[in-house]
């Protein structure tokens, strides 16, 4: 009596490619959802930035101290400014939160350490 080897091996092969395949699929969804739960967490993460540009308002070099949120960092709220007597009690229009604003300007001069 002869065994068809053959298709003892295509059975194998058959059922060891669905096991993978299936087993890929399912490692792959907690693995997405991991990526995703680091993007939101990078994304609503809050920052600082220090910034050093001329002020319009103030007629002078001011440093500032921007919040900034997101995976793309823009200027959401000013925690401190330089111009005023207390830097956190900042009482201007905060129009320096415009990017475009703060650029009309030849950029300040870091200060010497």
């Amino acid at each position: 009596m002869d065994i068809a080897y053959e298709s003892l091996i295509d059975g194998w092969d058959a059922w060891f490619s669905a096991w993978i395949y299936t087993f890929l699929s399912i490692a792959a969804v907690p693995v997405l959802l991991a990526v995703f739960a680091v993007a939101v967490v990078v994304a609503t993460e809050t920052h600082t930035r220090r910034r050093r540009f001329w002020c319009a308002l103030q007629g002078r070099n001011v440093e500032t101290v921007f919040r900034t949120r997101g995976l793309l960092p823009q200027a959401r709220g000013v925690l401190a400014c330089s111009a005023f007597e207390d830097p956190r009690a900042v009482t201007c229009g905060r129009r320096c939160l415009e990017a475009s604003y703060r650029r009309q300007w030849p950029a300040a001069l870091a200060p010497r350490r």
